[in-house]
Parts: C-alpha cells; sequence; structure tokens
C-alpha cells in the first residue's frame, strides 16, 4: 500500500491534539467532560448571549455530525429554558456512537440568529479507546473549516476559512490513525496538497494515482485518480489513459455518465436536448442516483431535468413538462411554475384559471411533499430551517395560487392559501391584499375585510379595487364619498410617505430632455417642444411588456390625481414593437381596461433610446418626469407591485418637478 504509507512519511510532522480543546470552554459553550468517546453523554453549559438571544426565547442546539464512515448528519434539540434569574443553561447531549467530530451552533427556529462562536466555530473531536482519535474527528475538523473545498457544513461560516496547509495537515493525520480512509480522503488531500506544496506536490500526486489504479481498482477509485491527473496534476496523457482503461473495464460506469452529461451540455436545438436528456434519465435515474458521486462527477439533475422541461415548453409541450414534476428536484419547482404558469397566467393574461390549475396544482402538490420530506441535499437544515426556506421560496407562487383558486371558485383552498402567505407578507403585496379581500366580501367577513382594507392602504399596498371597496365603506357610513380622498391620505403612514418623499428628493437629477415629435392614437403629432410650460411624464411600454401594463393601474391613479390641473400632461409611449398591428393592440388593450391614456408610437424606439441614454438605464417600463423649462427632473424604472405606491411615487415626483419648474422661472 505505498500511497498509505507515503501518508505517513509526509503527516508525521501534523500529528496534533485537540483533546484539550474538548475539555476547555469554547467562547460560550463549556464542555465538561474531561475526555469524549462516541456514546458519551457530554455534560455542557452555555452562556447565553443576551445581545442575540432574548430572555425566555427557546434555543436549539445543533449538533452536526461527522461520523467515522466520513459522512455528515445533523441533529437538532430543544435546549432547556434558561432561568429568569440567570442566562446560563445546562444540558446534556448524547454523542452518538458513530461520531468522530461533533460542531455545535445554537440558533432560534429560523435559524436567522446564530450562535457559532463568533465564526469561529464550537467543536468536540472524539477519542479513541484504540487510538488518539475516532475516525473522521481530523478530517471533519480540517475539511469543516475549509468551505471552500465543499466537503463540510454549507452556511455554517461567514467568512471563516483556514489554509490549504492546515487542511493537508489534518487530512494526514486522518490517514496516519486510520489508513482505511486513504480512498475516501484522496480528493480534498489532492486539492489541500496541491495548494500547500505546489510542483512539489506531483511525487506524492502520481503515487496517488496509482494506488488508485492499482489491483482490482473500483469504477469510482479510476474516476478520482482520472480527476487527479487531469485537474492537480495537470497530465492530459495520464488523464486519457485512464479515462480509457475506466471505459474499457466499466463501459457503462462513472466515465460514461460524465461523457453523456457533458454531451447534453453541449446541445442547443430543443428537439436534441429532449432526446438526449431523456436518455440520460433513463440510463441515469434520478431516485437511484448518489448525490455525493454525482457532486464529484459535477453533475446536476437540476440542470438536466430543466433543460428537457425547458424545451419541452418551447416547442408547446407543456403536457410533456408537466409530466417530470413528480420526478423532478426540488430546485426546479420555482422555474417550472415560472414558465408553465406565472408568465402565460400572472403576466401574459393568456392562460385562463381552469387550465392554470392544471398546471399549477401538480407543482404545489410536488412542494407539499418535499415540505414533508427534506432532500438530502439540504441534510444542514433543521425541520424548523427548511420550512421557512420552502414558505420563502414559494411565497410569490403561493399569492399567484390563491387567485387561480378563487377564479376556480375553490373558496376554502383559496381562503387557506391566501392567509398562508399573508402571515409572510403582512400586507405587502398589492396581488395578495386584492385577493383576500375578494375572498373576505365573497365571505361577508366585514370586520377582517375593513381591517385589510385599512392595512392596505396603510401599507401603500392597494389595488383600485381595493380603494372602491373602502370607498363603498365609507359611502355607507357617510351617505356619500365626500372627503373620502382625504380619508385615504390619513390612513397611509406617515414614516413611510415621508421615507417615499425623501427618496424621491434623493433620486432627483437635471438633465436636459431630448426632443421628440411622435404621432398619437388619432394621427396627431406630439411635439416636446410645444409644450413647453407644462410638467410632462413619459411613460415608455410594449404590449409584450407584463410588468408595463401591470402599472397601468397605479398610473392611471396618478394621472387621476392631476386630471383637474392642466399643466400636467400624462404621454404613454409605445415603444419596441414588432407586431403590424401593435397600434391596433395597443388602443384595444387600454380600451378594455377603462384607461383613458395618450398613446404616442415611438416607431423606430429612437425616442426611448435616447431617454435610456441619457439616464443609462436599459428595460421598460420607463418613467420620465420633465418640468415645464424642459428638464428631466426624475425618472421611474420598472414595476414593484403597488398600484398606490406607484401612484404615490409619481405624485411626489411630479410635485417637485413643479417646484423646481416654478423657482427657476
Amino acid at each position: 500500500m505505498k500511497f498509505k504509507h507515503s501518508f505517513l512519511s509526509l503527516a508525521a510532522f501534523g500529528l496534533l491534539s485537540l483533546q484539550s480543546n474538548a475539555q476547555s470552554t469554547q467562547g460560550r459553550l463549556q464542555i465538561e467532560s474531561p475526555k469524549i468517546f462516541p456514546g458519551d453523554t457530554v455534560a455542557m453549559i452555555y452562556h447565553v448571549d443576551t445581545a442575540q438571544f432574548k430572555a425566555g426565547q427557546q434555543i436549539y442546539l445543533r449538533a452536526y455530525i461527522f461520523d467515522t464512515s466520513y459522512h455528515w448528519s445533523l441533529m437538532e434539540t430543544k435546549m432547556p429554558k434558561m432561568s429568569r434569574d440567570s442566562f446560563l443553561i445546562k444540558l446534556k447531549f448524547p454523542a452518538p456512537q458513530n461520531a468522530g467530530l461533533i460542531a455545535f451552533a445554537m440558533t432560534n427556529k429560523a435559524a436567522d440568529t446564530v450562535d457559532n462562536n463568533n465564526d469561529i466555530g464550537y467543536y468536540i473531536m472524539c477519542g479513541s479507546r484504540n487510538n488518539m482519535f475516532e475516525a473522521g474527528a481530523e478530517a471533519g475538523y480540517g475539511l469543516m473549516r475549509a468551505p471552500r473545498y465543499g466537503y463540510g457544513v454549507p452556511e455554517y461560516f461567514k467568512n471563516f476559512s483556514i489554509s490549504d496547509t492546515a487542511v493537508y495537515m489534518w487530512l494526514s493525520n486522518e490517514i496516519i490513525r486510520h489508513h482505511e480512509s486513504a480512498g475516501r480522503l484522496v480528493l480534498p488531500y489532492a486539492e489541500a496538497i496541491s495548494g500547500y506544496k505546489h510542483e512539489n506536490a506531483i511525487p506524492e500526486l502520481r503515487r496517488a494515482v496509482n494506488y488508485l489504479v492499482g489491483k482490482e481498482a473500483s469504477d469510482e477509485n479510476y474516476f478520482k485518480a482520472w480527476i487527479i491527473a487531469k485537474q492537480n496534476l495537470k497530465d492530459t496523457a495520464l488523464a486519457d489513459s485512464i479515462h480509457n482503461i475506466a471505459m474499457q473495464q466499466y463501459p457503462n460506469g462513472l466515465m460514461k455518465k460524465k461523457k453523456d452529461y457533458q454531451y447534453l451540455q453541449s446541445l442547443r436545438k430543443p428537439e436534441d436536448v429532449i432526446v438526449a436528456a431523456s436518455a440520460f434519465l433513463k440510463a441515469y435515474p434520478y431516485h437511484t442516483t448518489d448525490e455525493n458521486t454525482d457532486k464529484m462527477l459535477n453533475v446536476s439533475y437540476t440542470f438536466v431535468y430543466w433543460q428537457l422541461a425547458a424545451c419541452y415548453i418551447a416547442l408547446g409541450k407543456k403536457t410533456d413538462a408537466l409530466k417530470l414534476v413528480d420526478e423532478m428536484p426540488f430546485d426546479n419547482l420555482p422555474e417550472v411554475y415560472y414558465k408553465l404558469v406565472e408568465i402565460p397566467y400572472a403576466d401574459w393574461k393568456t392562460l385562463p384559471a381552469d387550465s392554470a390549475l392544471y398546471f399549477s396544482q401538480p407543482i404545489f402538490s410536488r412542494w407539499n411533499y418535499f415540505l414533508q420530506n427534506k432532500p438530502h441535499e439540504y441534510w444542514y437544515m433543521s425541520s424548523g430551517e427548511w420550512n421557512v426556506f420552502v414558505n420563502k421560496m414559494t411565497l410569490r407562487d403561493k399569492v399567484i395560487q390563491a387567485r387561480i383558486l378563487l377564479e376556480n371558485n375553490k373558496i376554502n383552498d383559496a381562503l387557506k392559501m391566501a392567509t398562508d402567505a399573508q402571515e409572510q407578507m403582512q400586507y405587502s403585496s398589492a396581488d395578495l391584499n386584492q385577493t383576500q379581500a375578494t375572498l373576505f366580501e365573497k365571505l361577508k367577513k366585514k370586520d377582517v375585510l375593513h381591517n385589510l382594507l385599512v392595512e392596505s392602504v396603510r401599507h401603500n399596498q392597494a389595488t383600485s379595487g381595493i380603494l372602491e371597496m373602502l370607498r363603498k365603506e365609507y359611502v355607507v357610513q357617510h351617505k356619500s364619498d365626500a372627503g373620502f380622498d382625504n380619508y385615504v391620505e390619513s390612513l397611509k403612514d406617515t414614516h413611510t410617505m415621508e421615507l417615499l418623499r425623501e427618496e424621491v428628493r434623493k433620486s432627483a437629477v437635471n438633465i436636459t430632455a431630448a426632443p421628440f415629435s411622435l404621432q398619437d392614437q388619432h394621427g396627431k403629432t406630439i411635439s416636446l417642444n410645444e409644450l413647453k410650460g407644462k410638467t410632462v411624464v413619459l411613460d415608455f411600454w410594449a404590449t409584450w411588456c407584463a410588468p408595463c401594463k401591470a402599472s397601468f393601474s397605479g398610473m392611471n391613479m396618478a394621472k387621476e390625481y392631476f386630471k383637474n390641473d392642466k399643466d400636467v400632461l400624462f404621454f404613454f409611449i409605445d415603444t419596441q414593437e414588432t407586431k403590424p398591428d401593435y397600434k391596433k393592440q395597443t388602443v384595444e388593450y387600454v380600451k378594455s381596461k377603462g384607461f383613458d391614456f395618450h398613446i404616442l408610437y415611438d416607431t423606430t424606439s429612437g425616442v426611448y433610446q435616447k431617454y435610456a441614454s441619457l439616464i443609462h438605464i436599459s428595460g421598460i417600463p420607463f418613467k420620465v418626469i420633465i418640468d415645464g423649462n424642459g428638464q428631466i427632473r426624475n425618472t421611474n424604472v420598472g414595476y414593484k407591485g403597488s398600484p398606490t405606491g406607484l401612484k404615490d411615487e409619481i405624485v411626489e415626483m411630479v410635485k417637485a418637478a413643479k417646484e423646481k419648474s416654478f423657482t427657476t422661472n
């Protein structure tokens, strides 16, 4: 076993012990046991950081176990409650029978508050009755503290990392004490020695390759040898030789899987991708694959499934894409929902609600499955953290799904979905507020409806529909709508409005506007030069732009705010169109929504390009506010989702522009 003996000779200088650390106080965690073996009950005292955890707050102990077979797992338990007069918590932790290294962290349930000893870590290295350390102790300690290697606990550290030299030392120690670990640790060892010794590592790396491809070499060992030859030794001839031998001995093994995956990555035509991706999944089914092996191969099933689903969708085979949902990884679901449901239903408005439900329901069923069955690649998350993560990932889709359920008259399901989403969003989504308001109105829940309407306005996340509901309530109470606008203004959060005004002030500019002459929907030419003395609002949009059209409700509110001010003019400049009948489409769309917009046509997109260059932006929707002297005073790019929020922003921008125009004159 030349490889093992070479480790012994190289690593002799690195034999160190951390057993004394296991007995000492590490930051706020004190380990009382003198020496810890796997299976022991570990007595500990935790000195609670009152800057992180409040008195009486439930704290969780997380233990990340690197076991004797060199795999990670997570144990989590509630810590005893701290007393009212003391911030000390005494607890006993049962070390697993197969524990090598144990790393701790103290967290709240959602893990958005974490004590990991100020990004240094809390550790126990288990002793062995036959050796100084148990298998996995030293390897885990080295790999844990080198996150860039990818063999530790994801997200445990923010910035901490040890050197290649230190990693090499700990891995060497592990292999000296536990020779059977050599094959398992060879790849991180090769990375560490290469980073530590550079060209002086070549002899040892070659011995490692010889060891791996020795008598009765496994498929996995051939692949590891190929990686070392290719990446660490950069010996193309040696790598090719190993590759050829492996393909002969294991024609359907790891080399073939890697080759098939690379071939799939090289394809561009959807039809070719579908054939190759389908063949790959048939040859190497996702449910039979090994996560660690795929990591070594740099194979991503998320990529494979997304390529297949995206190509089905591109070719109009949406049902085929939907059939993949029940087998695809968790990470694919948001993108599939976006393509199959959100774009056609919520953005383009081309997918009817019943068809949207047909596509969305299986995706949500798969999400619910994963909520109860955490994928192994997320092993490092506790159940509470996983729930928070999944809910965050699905939040935007829950808002859309609630509306789909509502439109399919599944009232109870819609209410449950909307309520779940609202717990997270806290009235910060105008779309969700509107859906929930409609549900409350249908169910005649007057009290909760009133509270929702008020909170929607207070958070500046109200739609025109919400304002109309609030107006009806107001009229019932006051017998007319006189004073309604002042009532709405009184509901708005004063601090939020002041922050908005401050943001408008900070974003103000003073740039000479580009002159233009454009035809409107009636064939009349509108010239900026003829509008001197007027405050002009330009809204660049297109018929294909979903956010542009979504912002129209807020823009209509802003336009209505200034309806009696003849010195404020709104123009909606249609740009970047390709369809021959786009002018007809613009008029029909605006009319269908009940908006009285003055539309101008930027037929060559030249005017948009001029203004985009002036402001150094790209994309639409794009709003420009020009004062009476022909100076650009403010701009708005994109759409944040709140009609009332956009209305207030445009109103404040126009008011500021009018003030500038007045003071300049």
